[in-house]
Parts: C-alpha cells; structure tokens; sequence
C-alpha cells in the first residue's frame, strides 16, 4: 500500500490498496484508489469482488472497518506517493503521461497516475510503440496531402494551449465516405498513441454519451479529444452540445452516493470527423466560430491511390506511434523559459489572419489558424519532415 498526494485537485490524500488479482486483469498485482476515508467507499470496495479482491456482501463493513484501522495505525510507514487524477499539465510545470513524468528539473520522480473510476483502461492506448524513425518514415507518404498534416498539427497542437493560455476549439474534417477522414483521425492519435479502431486506443467514436466524453476529456485534460464519424451521435443535438461544452474547458456539476462529484476542467482540441460537418448540426454561429471545418478528401480526388494511401499507412502506423508528443512535452516542459517567445510568434501568425479576415467568424479562426502554425513550426523543429505544400498558404 501507499499514500497517495494529489496534487490536482483538493481531494487530498488517497490510500492506495494492492491485491493478487492475476487471472482477470492478467497483471500480477492489481491496485485500488481509495479516499483517506474508506467508509466514503463502500461502492466502490464491493465492486473488487469482479477482480479478486477478497470482498463479500457478507463482510463489506469489518472490511471497511479493517481498512480504517490499518490506516490510522500504519500512516506513517506509508511511503508518500504524489499523484494525478489526470494526465497533462500538472499545477507545478511538469506534464504527466501514462509512461513518464516530465518535470522542470528533469530530475526522476515517483508519480502515480491514478484514473477515475470507469477510465481506468483510457491510459493503455496513449503508450508508444516503434520507432521515432520509423513513424518519421510512415508520414513521408502524406508530405504531399495538406489535410493530413494539418491532423498532425491539430494533434500536437492540444498541449501548447496551455502555454498560450487559450481556450480549446474544434478541428473538423468532413466530406464524402472513403475519403481519408477517419486516415486522418488516425495519423493525429499515433502523435500520442495507439491509432486503433478498437480498445485500447487514443482515438474514439462519436457513439458515446455525453457524460462518458466529458469524464474522458477531463482525463486527457491536456491532450487532443479525437472522434471519428459523427453519424454514429446517438443524436444531432448532442454534437452542438459537445462542442459547446468543450470549447467551454468544464464540465457540469453531478452528484453521487459519495456527495458531489468533482468537476472535470481540460483545454485542448477536439478533432473530429464525418461526413457532414459538425456545423451542420446547429445554426448556431457560437458553434461555427468554435469550429475549423476542413471539407474535402484528405487524401485526395483519386479514390484509388488514396485507398492504397490509407492501408499502408494504417499498417505502417499499427506498428510505430507516440513519439512525436513525447518529443513535443519534453521542448515544452525544457523550453518554459521560452514561452513569451512562442507567445510572440502566435500574436503576429493570428494579427496576419485576423487582418484579412472578412466576418466575425473569421476573426474568431485566426487564432485557431495561428495555433496550429505554431504547432507546425515545433513539430518541423523537432524533426518532422515539412509538407510539399504549405498548408496555410
């Protein structure tokens, strides 16, 4: 067992409990997170007998009650662990992934991230795998398809808001079927992680519920939202309330057995695709001015070469992804001292959009556009070949 030291939330201090638990979770130890308070906990100690944990209806309470006990007489043999609830940018500078803790100093530390109840399975998809060379290789193909490096832009571009201190806005591919979208969808997770269609993985589907998407984004927090096919929403609405309140960086105030559920904040970028475009689910102009629609084939008008296109590159990337956002955490988490620079650059890419823009809406894009040009110009920084056109231009 161990302590647990939040240091993202004001919930404290939490217990951490192990047990044998091999042959359903297929790891030889699995661990519980509890309050410092384990009678708040009776749910959730009950819920272990699926997992191995020695529990039963017949002795919840004496278990409750050992569980208190042990805690008061051995706190202070409990090594302090800190912790996170989430992943992402952490009070102190550092940014925490499933895999590794970035701090200022660089120096190694030991630190938990421990997923709410429900999400504990999200971090296995945002692992890597290969080779930096080998991903570097993979995307050579696309260099000639403006759309899917913008994906690639959008992706790396989820954490720098925090530095820039911007809300999080919507980048959204739509058009014809078979057209690369979900390609697209899928080059912008292997940035982070697993690009699968299937569990584990670091992107998801639109045929979720609106509770599930928000308690996810809270997880990722500082890392992009990525939904494939909006046709498969349980209903329209639900994307013009998504949008909204994930441009809004918050969620809702719930309650549960245990009293009032904490609530989740993130900024970052939702990416997202279909083959209508996420505005054409509300009239609302607070929608389209949080939207950056991207209409067409990101691979291209032949559907032939970009069928070809697409296969290869979902073989090549099944294969080799999360390099890439590691490397862009760990210039941001080194660089902090560099931030009014990257600050600078961003004001004068949005000042040149914001000057040719013609609507409000368009004034409202230049600021989007102008992220996603930073985040191009650290990702080619870090060694990402550049495209053979300019996106932007």
């Amino acid at each position: 067992s161990a302590r647990m030291l939040s240091i993202c939330s004001s919930s404290g201090s939490s217990l951490a409990i192990d047990w044998s638990a091999a042959k359903v979770t297929g790891s030889p130890v699995s661990r519980l997170i509890l309050p410092i308070q384990p009678n708040s906990s009776h749910s959730r100690i009950m819920s272990l007998a699926d997992l191995e944990a020695p529990v039963s209806s017949n002795h919840i309470s004496q278990v409750v009650s050992y569980l208190a006990d042990f805690e008061a007489e051995n706190n202070h043999r409990f090594p302090a662990v800190q912790s996170a609830s989430r992943m992402g940018w952490l009070p102190d500078g550092g940014f925490l992934l499933p895999d590794k803790h970035y701090t200022i100093d660089k120096k190694p530390s030991s630190f938990a991230l421990t997923a709410p109840p429900g999400l504990e399975t999200i971090s296995q998809g945002w692992q890597s795998k290969g080779s930096w060379a080998d991903w570097r290789s993979a995307i050579e193909n696309v260099l000639e398809y403006p759309y899917m490096m913008i994906s690639i832009y959008a992706s790396a571009a989820a954490p720098i808001l925090e530095v820039l201190k911007l809300p999080g806005f919507v980048v959204d591919f739509s058009g014809e079927t078979s057209g690369g979208k979900t390609t697209a969808l899928r080059l912008a997770a292997s940035v982070w992680g697993k690009p699968s269609d299937s569990y584990p993985t670091a992107m998801y589907s639109w045929d979720a519920t609106k509770v599930w998407i928000e308690r996810t984004t809270g997880y990722l927090h500082s890392l992009p939202l990525i939904l494939d096919e909006t046709k498969r929403v349980r209903h329209p609405r639900m994307i013009r309330d998504v949008i909204y309140d994930f441009c809004q960086g918050q969620g809702r105030g719930r309650g549960n057995p245990d009293g009032t559920r904490r609530i989740d904040s993130w900024r970052t970028v939702l990416i997202s695709s279909g083959e209508g475009a996420a505005t054409s689910f509300s009239q609302d102009a607070g929608t389209r001015a949080r939207v950056l629609s991207l209409k067409g084939k990101p691979l291209g008008d032949d559907p032939k070469a970009g069928g070809k296109m697409s296969e290869n590159l979902q073989v090549d990337l099944a294969g080799t992804y999360g390099h890439l956002g590691r490397r862009i955490i760990e210039y941001l988490v080194s660089n902090h001292k560099n931030y009014d620079r990257i600050r600078e650059v961003f004001r004068n890419s949005r000042d040149g959009y914001a000057a040719i823009a013609k609507t409000a809406v368009a004034r409202r894009h230049a600021a989007h556009l102008a992220v996603l040009e930073v985040a191009a110009s650290i990702v080619h920084q870090l060694g990402v070949p550049k495209p053979v056109e300019d996106p932007f231009a």
